[in-house]
């Protein structure tokens, strides 16, 4: 997601795309699943709330309070969900506890004891911020970048409207 986020304008993919827009930063794509669920392919939603907003309008201080990523029962590519309890894979995968990844980066396990404080802590800091700022154009990578999936490569030399010499 950094990686992602450091290529678009500091900005997170949206999350109806999530795993789409992340996938060429990844060598393996079992990563979209944890390995102690047995019954879904896909294991992780993105917080709806984050989709496309600029990571350098959260605040230092909240960085290790905004849930980007957490553990679902959704099974769906490309999951995401507002974040509330409902929304957590039950059962608890990790000895009664779930991961979640922060805005910061950081990845931590939880206890199920404090899953309410932890999303309610997400809420109250996304509450404070205002609200991202969408960009007007649709976004492409900078260039020498990966090109995204369902999005034409950027390329470097060739004025815009004419055609390379190979096609």
């Amino acid at each position: 997601m950094i990686m992602y986020a450091q290529d678009y304008d500091d900005r997170l993919p949206d999350a109806a795309t999530w795993m789409d827009d992340v996938s060429p930063y990844i060598k393996n794509q079992d990563l979209f699943h944890c390995p102690q669920d047995e019954w879904h392919k896909y294991s992780y939603a993105m917080n709806s709330r984050l989709g496309g907003a600029k990571t350098t309008g959260i605040p230092e201080p909240m960085l290790d309070s905004v849930i980007v990523l957490y553990e679902s029962d959704s099974g769906r590519r490309n999951a995401s969900g507002l974040l509330t309890i409902a929304d957590l894979a039950d059962p608890r995968r990790h000895d009664g506890g779930l991961f979640f990844a922060f805005a910061g980066g950081r990845v931590r396990g939880f206890a199920a004891d404090r899953f309410p404080a932890l999303v309610r802590d997400s809420a109250k800091a996304l509450r404070s911020l205002p609200p991202p700022a969408r960009p007007a154009t649709t976004r492409q990578p900078a260039a020498g970048t990966l090109p995204q999936p369902g999005r034409p490569a950027i390329r470097i030399g060739i004025p815009p409207g004419r055609r390379s010499a190979g096609r």
